[in-house]
């Protein structure tokens, strides 16, 4: 009996190792995936409100896997956790917060009602940082109560456009990380998505991304236009579809999409003030041509550098009204308190805790470089560009 004491210790080890990771198991039968949430907050009622948009299982068919259907709640609570519980309370699966991509936020609610809700998703584990955020001037709840256009779920839907605005420039992209860095940093301002919703041609609500929401301490400050938000990704490096329109003549309008894309802040001293130079380098492809049909714009090398010259200063204007927005709006959105203090530690000592009123008296000096890949740039024959190789 002694002898066969260590063997059935041994095994019952193995068996606690090898069959631990099933105790705390759900079943995907069970299991309901938040995908999408969003938060408002009555502050007459002094009430959170929670909304969700979840997959939860459907039906098995064929006794095969359940088919995934939608199922959107709002609670609303005097807390949140008290309303996230309701909310759990009503679902009759196992709900999971570790696959939420999006959350949206009433830009419109107090700053220390923001402030709560930022707080509350930052302590949550469930909950990456890495999921993105997006504002509305109406109430979460109504924006998420829209119906999506091309699939089943809204949160799926709103995902993925939020994916690829970096893309296009319209809208700007930003995560719960950029709101959580805004709130600890004296100057770091989150740039995030705006969202709206339209009618659609048989007249359902649906939703646009248009613009950005400037968001600096749980406290909306201000928006960007689509034009803006463009101006925002030129100057940060970001875009690589963004699209704009140039006038090189009288009625010559050429459409533009920007294929790469870089920028260099540099603080510098000038007469003994503090100036930024900010610098862009843009390579574009030609989108549209909208000219009179009797007339032909022919490629050439002349023709290419005039185009160029014309892009740059679009671009420029661009990036200008993006600037003189963002000093409005006292809203450091290109962080360039950060690249003084790489420069100039002592003045960003000095002037940090004043800075949104330091922000908008610095000269921001733009320079503009545009590439256009197109025919007609180089006139060498094709067997002297592979060294003199046929």
């Amino acid at each position: 009996m002694t002898r066969r004491k260590p063997w059935f210790l041994s095994i019952a080890v193995m068996a606690i190792v090898l069959l631990g990771g099933c105790w705390d198991a759900t079943e995907m039968t069970r299991l309901g995936i938040i995908v999408a949430a969003g938060f408002d907050y009555d502050a007459d009622e002094q009430k959170y409100e929670v909304t969700i948009s979840a997959l939860e299982p459907g039906p098995t068919q064929g006794g095969g896997q359940p088919q995934m259907k939608e199922w959107k709640v709002s609670v609303k609570s005097t807390n949140i956790f008290d309303a996230v519980e309701k909310i759990r309370a009503r679902s009759h699966n196992e709900l999971t917060w570790k696959h939420c991509q999006l959350f949206v936020i009433h830009a419109g609610m107090e700053q220390e009602a923001m402030r709560t809700i930022g707080d509350w998703l930052l302590t949550m584990p469930e909950i990456r940082s890495s999921s993105y955020i997006l504002f509305t001037p109406m109430h979460a709840k109504t924006f998420m109560s829209a119906v999506p256009e091309q699939k089943d779920v809204l949160g799926l839907e709103l995902y993925g456009t939020v994916f690829e605005q970096v893309r296009t420039g319209i809208a700007a992209q930003a995560t719960l990380q950029d709101l959580y860095i805004s709130a600890a940093s004296p100057s770091y301002v989150c740039v995030a998505a705006r969202g709206e919703i339209v009618r659609d041609m048989e007249d359902k609500p649906v939703t646009l991304l248009y613009g950005s929401a400037i968001i600096h301490d749980y406290q909306h400050v201000g928006w960007f236009d689509p034009q803006e938000t463009l101006g925002y990704y030129f100057a940060r490096g970001l875009p690589h579809d963004g699209v704009f329109p140039v006038d090189i003549q009288k009625d010559e309008k050429l459409v533009f999409e920007s294929i790469q894309n870089k920028s260099k802040i540099r603080p510098y001293y000038r007469n003994g003030q503090l100036r930024v130079q900010l610098t862009v380098d843009v390579r574009t492809r030609l989108a549209n041509i909208s000219v009179p049909e009797d007339k032909v714009i022919e490629p050439t090398p002349a023709t290419i550098r005039t185009i160029e010259k014309a892009q740059a200063e679009a671009i420029r204007n661009i990036v200008q009204k993006m600037l003189d927005k963002s000093k409005q709006l006292k809203a450091d959105v290109l962080d360039i308190a950060e690249a003084i203090y790489r420069f100039d530690p002592d003045y960003y000592r000095q002037h940090i805790h004043n800075w949104e009123n330091v922000y908008p008296q610095i000269p921001i000096d733009i320079q503009v470089h545009v590439y256009l890949r197109d025919k007609g740039r180089n006139q060498k024959p094709l067997s002297e560009l592979r060294g003199g190789l046929t």
